[in-house]
């Protein structure tokens, strides 16, 4: 879970918070969900760029399967 803290220019600050753990952080505006407003949780994903590419590629397989039949 994380939360949109402030508005920094072109960076946010967000605090993502795991069981007892949590850390601020500042991102780029453009990697947050585009619905979420200051002050909202939203969920976040961090995924291996290997993992990411693999479901792309599985995902796009599916699609031309689809379409061929």
């Amino acid at each position: 879970m994380a939360t949109y803290l402030k508005d920094e220019g072109t960076t946010a600050l967000i605090k993502i918070m795991g069981g007892t753990i949590s850390e601020e952080l500042h991102i780029p505006k453009t990697l947050l969900p585009k619905e979420v407003q200051i002050g909202q949780n939203f969920s976040i994903c961090l995924q291996p760029e290997e993992t990411i590419s693999q479901n792309e590629e599985a995902t796009l397989k599916k699609l031309l399967t689809e379409l061929i039949s």
